[in-house]
């Protein structure tokens, strides 16, 4: 399973780790110049 949890969002992100998940990593989106 995939989970986005905002590091900024204390409370989510605690939610998340009380249920028993582990952040394994980060997802960054590259987008390209406007033009």
């Amino acid at each position: 399973m995939w989970a986005q949890v905002a590091p900024g969002n204390a409370a989510s992100l605690r939610a998340f780790l009380a249920a028993g998940y582990e952040p394994v990593g980060a997802e960054a989106l590259f987008m390209p110049p406007p033009r």
